[in-house]
């Protein structure tokens, strides 16, 4: 199961894997079933997915909403959990941006003010309640609420998977799966015990076009977000044993 994060390539991982024949993929790449259709129970669940001996799903928001950590564990508690991630900022900005180009009114605010209303109403726990989430629901994928800049404080979200799933969660990179794409689906693909797959390069699917570059375009902002993520980067690295901070600039 996909459980994020928006942005870091979930859309062409899961591309990709429901073709394979061991797979079957959920029907649509994004059910909301565990956020908001949990009370129409199993079986309704597996009514979602293609014949496969793996089934694969990919919410993104499920990394970010709560309560969804124990209601994954309580129906399927042998679930593997894939998390994606990149750089936080230029995760931020791909998130606005894509917004802004896909969801016309979506997105009310230029970049600098979204950022400063994200980091000025920091809620890491907003939407651990059900209540919470349910009213400021976006049917089409997502939150009216702004939550560009919460969501990429990773390590607070992953916390609530690894004390369910510890030893059956994989975290990847958008930047390893384009720079090594083959020793990446390797990784991914033994890790869902299944076998191997032929990638010749990333195969981006729903990318923001990469026109500018956040740090170059806003760097104000850009390094105020640096500066409030740089902590939770630090910390995913020692959880890890991956040095993140290397590989998105965080020393």
């Amino acid at each position: 199961m996909i459980v994020g994060s928006q942005k870091c390539g979930t859309t062409s991982i899961f591309r990709l894997l429901r073709g394979h024949y061991d797979v079957g993929a959920s029907y649509i790449k994004e059910p909301q079933f565990f956020e908001a259709e949990y009370h129409k129970g199993l079986e309704y669940y597996r009514s979602m997915f293609m014949l496969g001996a793996v089934t694969l799903e990919a919410r993104v928001f499920n990394l970010v909403i709560g309560y969804v950590p124990t209601r994954i564990y309580e129906l399927l508690p042998h679930t593997k959990i894939i998390v994606m991630l990149r750089d936080p900022v230029r995760r931020a900005h791909s998130a606005w941006s894509a917004f802004r180009r896909m969801r016309a009114g979506r997105e009310r605010y230029d970049f600098d003010t979204a950022m400063y209303e994200g980091w000025s109403d920091i809620q890491l726990n907003r939407f651990d309640w059900e209540g919470n989430y349910i009213p400021n629901r976006d049917p089409k994928g997502g939150t009216y609420e702004n939550i560009h800049v919460e969501s990429g404080f990773y390590m607070h979200h992953i916390r609530r998977y690894d004390t369910l799933f510890r030893g059956r969660i994989f975290v990847g990179t958008l930047e390893r799966m384009k720079r090594e794409p083959q020793a990446f689906f390797n990784e991914l693909t033994d890790f869902m015990e299944i076998s191997p797959i032929s990638v010749s390069e990333a195969p981006l699917e729903n990318a923001a076009p990469e026109s500018i570059d956040v740090y170059d375009e806003y760097p104000e902002t850009a390094g105020h977000l640096k500066s409030l993520y740089r902590h939770s980067v630090h910390e995913l690295s020692v959880w890890r044993g991956y040095d993140f901070v290397q590989e998105w600039g965080y020393e």
